[in-house]
């Protein structure tokens, strides 16, 4: 009923791999056993035909090879314009010069590439906002679309008047 009734398996410890190769029954088997034929082609015909496999296998290995990196700079390519392609849906609000401009795409960047540009200056003068417009504008506002950044800009200029 108690700790009798388990099993006590005690597993013996392999030892290192010269150990083992010097093992009894591992020496026998390697006696024992008959060493593997070596493979003799029969004739030349089979041999011109393995031949011709073997050079088929490896030509579709690189067709394959290749076929599969087209495949994921495509994939990559695709991917890549689609996340652009979604950046310029957005809009934003933010300063530049002096005044209060619309830019399309998103505030951000990635090395080189900038995800947004100028897409309508206004006549709203950031210097005339109040200090929390200021830093409204300067932190930018963000639209999902035109239609919704037009708006926010037209509760920024009735607050600012």
């Amino acid at each position: 009923m108690g700790s009798a009734e388990n099993e006590v398996v005690i597993s013996t410890r392999r030892g290192s791999r010269l150990v083992e190769i010097f093992n009894p029954r591992i020496l026998r088997d390697l006696l024992v056993r008959q060493p593997a034929e070596e493979f003799a082609v029969e004739t030349e015909e089979l041999l011109e035909r393995i031949m011709k496999e073997t050079r088929s296998k490896v030509r579709w290995r690189r067709i394959r090879g290749l076929a599969i990196i087209m495949t994921l700079i495509g994939v990559a390519g695709y991917l890549a314009f689609s996340a652009y392609a979604y950046t310029q849906t957005r809009f934003f609000i933010a300063e530049n010069n002096g005044y209060v401009v619309i830019y399309q795409g998103i505030r951000e960047s990635f090395g080189p590439f900038v995800f947004s540009r100028e897409y309508q200056r206004t006549d709203i003068v950031v210097s005339e906002l109040n200090t929390y417009q200021q830093q409204l504008v300067e932190r930018s506002i963000s639209g999902d679309s035109f239609a919704d950044i037009s708006e926010k800009l037209s509760i920024l200029r009735e607050v600012g008047k």
